[in-house]
């Protein structure tokens, strides 16, 4: 059973592996196939015959075409998955949020757990040390650099507006 479920998992991390590289490598061929219409079209606008110039144009208006085609069918291919893990990696950030809040808040329930109607001097002592030790944050890191807290959080998405606005200019 066991070299059943490692076979599946390396099956598995393959198999999303080159589906991911795939991915980026269509959506790259698919903007530089972009790209070169427009600088094609450029061109055509340079040239002088009147003839030569309508059937350039009407290669890129072919070409671009193609593109379209090539972008809907990317749609079609990428589209639940794409889906799936842009849920996926909200679920788990979101869980680590809450996990971290959850935290938070141990030491404060520690304290409201009625320990002093408990006339037990060891038991006072152990809340005691269970509280001091809830005060520490704890935490959850990324690559032992990165801390999953709020801040984090805002990060992300500042840089992800970033890139976004630095690859649309």
């Amino acid at each position: 059973m066991f070299f059943y479920m490692a076979y599946c998992s390396v099956f598995y991390i393959i198999s999303f592996t080159g589906f991911d590289a795939f991915f980026g490598i269509t959506i790259n061929h698919a903007c530089m196939k972009m790209e070169l219409v427009c600088k094609v079209m450029e061109d055509a606008m340079e040239e002088r015959d009147r003839g030569n110039r309508k059937r350039r144009m009407l290669d890129v208006i072919t070409e671009q075409n193609d593109v379209f085609k090539m972008v809907e069918l990317i749609q079609e291919t990428f589209n639940i998955w794409l889906g799936i893990i842009v849920i996926a990696t909200m679920l788990q950030i979101c869980n680590c949020m809450y996990q971290i809040i959850e935290a938070l808040e141990v030491a404060t329930r520690l304290y409201c757990c009625g320990w002093e109607k408990v006339n037990d001097r060891q038991a006072r002592n152990m809340i005691s040390f269970m509280i001091a030790r809830a005060q520490v944050p704890m935490k959850i890191t990324a690559f032992n650099m990165f801390d999953f807290d709020m801040e984090l959080f805002v990060s992300i998405l500042q840089t992800s507006y970033s890139m976004f606005t630095l690859l649309r200019s």
